[in-house]
């Protein structure tokens, strides 16, 4: 009887999250965004770059194909 109640009282304490645990995680994604607003134009510059890279061959071999 007494384990069953330390079991169902301990049971929910490693899904607590808290403001302790939050605030760390909050503070490394506040990072990341304020990194890419700063340096967005070249980040744009490198997704446009690898989304032109995988377009610009399947054209090309549209174009040879053809």
């Amino acid at each position: 009887m007494l384990v069953d109640t330390v079991v169902a009282t301990l049971t929910p304490i490693p899904l607590y999250v808290g403001p302790d645990q939050l605030l760390p995680l909050t503070s490394i994604l506040g990072a990341v965004m304020g990194f890419l607003m700063i340096f967005w134009h070249r980040a744009l510059a490198a997704v446009r770059r690898v989304r032109d890279l995988f377009t610009r061959t399947s054209a090309e071999s549209r174009r040879t194909d053809a």
